[in-house]
């Protein structure tokens, strides 16, 4: 730790930033400082310590009892063996604006401190469409909720089956919505690259949380877009279509599933893409930023 009067800087696990098990210290740190600014780097392809296998958030705190707390960050950086001096020496922030809890937004620059900003002034979200346990359902949708390159998400259930018979894969959970347009809506927004960077912003870089699919803003206007259901089936259409069958043995049984790339799908995903780009009011630079968002890496490998 590095302390100079009215700062201090950390080198810390990236759950740091956005573990709910780490939001009383991040409210601790937002009361106190007046400016956060925060770098976060991935383990794959190329690890920041070659003998630390730890997701990393650099943080540095100033401007002690100065309030509020303008946030600064990075996005989560990949890079490849070779390349760690540089990564940390040029790493790029854009502003997060003023946070008080919650976890640190990982924006990247000022075109992803722009979209986060304009996806923050939704009012309305998932969550709003969503049955509770007394309600009965009008449609679901299934999402993985493993994620690394890609996220998932369907109006079918993908085939599952264990030792011949079929059951639902534990890595797939359900969300249950209040009408058909909503779910129809919400699979397109799962798979999108609009998503993809929500994700981004505030994930563990392994796990999709139903909190993140159900807090994504959700302006009305989607309900009623007809080419936006259009495409989405589509997308369905050529997951299953491309899907590959696929057999492993573990637990002493057989397991039998459709295994699913969404990369081999990009251009239905770009047309979905282009679909929400109107609701969200998004430029052509930001939906040019989303679409090569990563690029590198998640077209080489998922």
């Amino acid at each position: 730790m590095v302390r100079n009067r009215g700062s201090f800087g950390m080198v810390l696990p990236l759950s740091t930033a956005c573990g709910s098990d780490f939001e009383g210290l991040r409210q601790y740190i937002y009361g106190r400082f007046g400016l956060l600014r925060a770098t976060h780097y991935s383990i794959r392809p190329a690890k920041l310590f070659p003998e630390v296998d730890q997701r990393i958030t650099i943080l540095i705190a100033l401007s002690c009892g100065k309030h509020p707390c303008l946030v600064e960050s990075s996005r989560l950086y990949r890079f490849r063996e070779g390349e760690q001096a540089s990564v940390v020496l040029n790493a790029r922030v854009g502003s997060g604006g003023i946070v008080k809890q919650g976890y640190i937004p990982r924006v990247g620059d000022d075109t992803g401190a722009e979209i986060y900003k304009r996806l923050r002034s939704i009012t309305t979200s998932v969550k709003d469409y969503c049955c509770d346990a007394a309600e009965t359902p009008a449609a679901s949708l299934w999402f993985h909720s493993v994620g690394r390159y890609w996220l998932k998400a369907y109006d079918f259930m993908p085939y599952f089956a264990r030792n011949g018979k079929r059951a639902v894969s534990a890595d797939l959970a359900e969300i249950r919505l209040r009408c058909p347009e909503a779910a129809k809506a919400v699979v397109g927004l799962t798979n999108s690259s609009l998503f993809y960077f929500w994700w981004m912003l505030q994930c563990d870089e392994f796990h999709l949380l139903r909190s993140q699919v159900v807090s994504f803003p959700f302006p009305q206007s989607l309900l009623d877009d007809k080419s936006l259901r259009s495409a989405v089936a589509r997308l369905m259409e050529d997951y299953q279509h491309k899907a590959v069958r696929k057999q492993i043995h573990a637990g002493g049984g057989k397991i039998e599933m459709d295994e699913i790339h969404a990369r081999l799908s990009r251009d239905h995903i770009r047309a979905i893409d282009k679909i929400l780009a109107v609701h969200y009011d998004l430029t052509k630079k930001e939906v040019l930023y989303l679409d090569t968002y990563d690029e590198e890496f998640r077209t080489s490998e998922e």
